[in-house]
C-alpha cells in the first residue's frame, strides 16, 4: 500500500462529501491489520476535522441477518464520533449523505477503562466491564461504488459504513434481560420493515462485545470508561429517503427516532 498518511488523508475527506469513496487498488489496505492501523489515522484526522472526540465504536456483520445482507462474513469494527451522536431523537438531512440507513442495535456502556493486554478474556471479566445495555440506531452511509470490489479492510479504514448514532436510555440491572426473547423491529413511517431478535447478534450481544474486547486486545486498542459499544444491528440495514420517519423498538427499552429531512 501506498503512504498510509497520504490515504488516510484521501479516506477523511471523503467522509466529508457526499461523493462515493474512490481508491486506486495500490493505495488500499491488503490485509485486516492493515485496515485497523489505517482506520487509527483516518479517525485522528477526523477528529482534527471537527468531528470530535471517539465516543462510541461499533461492530459490524454480527448477525447472520447481516453477514447475508451484505455478503461479509465476519465481524468488522470502527469508531463513533461525539459530534455524530445524538441521544433518542435526531433530524438528519437526506443532501448530507450518499446513501442514508439506518440499523436496529443493541449497544454496552462500558463501567470502567479496558486496557488491552495479553490476558484472555472470560465472561467473568465481561460482567465487570458492563455499566448497562442501551438500545441505538446506528446511521450508516453507502459512500461506495462497490463496497465488495473496495474491500473489507478499506471499509474497516472507513469505520464500516458509519455516520453516527442515535443512542437511548440505559439500563443497568441488565442481568434481568433476556436476549432470546428481546425483539427489536424497524419502522418506517409507521409500517414495521424488519425484526429480529437480540440474539441474533452472535448467539447473544455478549459474545458480540467479548469479540470487541478480543480484538482490542489484539490492536492494543484502548476504550475508556462511559464508552458506548453498538454491538450490530438485528435487522438488515434500511435506506432511507426525504421525510422518512425511522423508529426503533427494542423490547425492555424506550424507543428512538430519527426523521429525515
Amino acid at each position: 500500500m501506498a503512504n498510509f498518511s497520504e490515504v488516510a488523508e484521501i479516506i477523511a475527506n471523503f467522509r466529508t462529501i457526499t461523493s462515493p469513496l474512490f481508491l486506486k487498488k495500490n493505495n488500499r489496505p491488503i490485509n485486516i491489520s492493515e485496515g485497523y492501523v489505517l482506520q487509527k489515522i483516518v479517525n485522528t484526522n477526523l477528529m482534527h476535522s471537527g468531528l470530535g472526540q471517539i465516543r462510541a465504536h461499533k461492530i459490524g456483520c454480527t448477525s447472520k441477518v447481516m453477514q447475508n445482507f451484505l455478503k461479509i462474513n465476519s465481524p468488522c469494527a470502527g469508531d463513533i464520533f461525539e459530534k455524530t451522536i445524538s441521544h433518542n431523537f435526531v433530524e438528519i438531512p437526506y443532501q448530507g449523505f450518499t446513501r442514508v440507513g439506518v440499523e436496529c442495535e443493541l449497544a454496552v456502556e462500558i463501567a470502567k477503562d479496558f486496557y488491552p493486554g495479553s490476558k484472555s478474556l472470560f465472561y467473568g471479566d465481561l460482567e465487570k466491564l458492563i455499566g448497562g445495555f442501551l438500545p441505538a440506531i446506528e446511521i450508516v452511509d453507502d459512500r461506495y461504488l462497490d463496497y465488495l470490489e473496495l474491500g473489507v479492510p478499506t471499509l474497516i479504514a472507513d469505520n464500516f459504513f458509519n455516520s453516527g448514532a442515535v443512542i437511548g436510555d440505559v439500563i443497568y440491572n441488565w442481568k434481568r434481560l433476556n436476549f432470546d426473547k428481546i425483539i427489536g423491529k424497524t419502522l418506517i413511517n409507521n409500517k414495521v420493515v424488519g425484526k429480529g431478535r437480540a440474539s441474533f447478534i452472535m448467539d447473544s450481544p455478549l459474545n458480540a462485545f467479548k469479540w470487541y474486547l478480543d480484538m482490542c486486545n489484539k490492536n492494543r486498542k484502548k476504550i475508556n470508561k462511559g464508552d458506548i459499544i453498538l454491538l450490530g444491528s438485528i435487522v438488515e440495514t434500511k435506506w432511507l429517503n426525504t421525510n422518512d420517519t425511522v423508529t426503533i423498538e427494542i423490547e425492555e427499552f424506550n424507543p428512538l427516532k430519527i426523521y429525515v429531512n
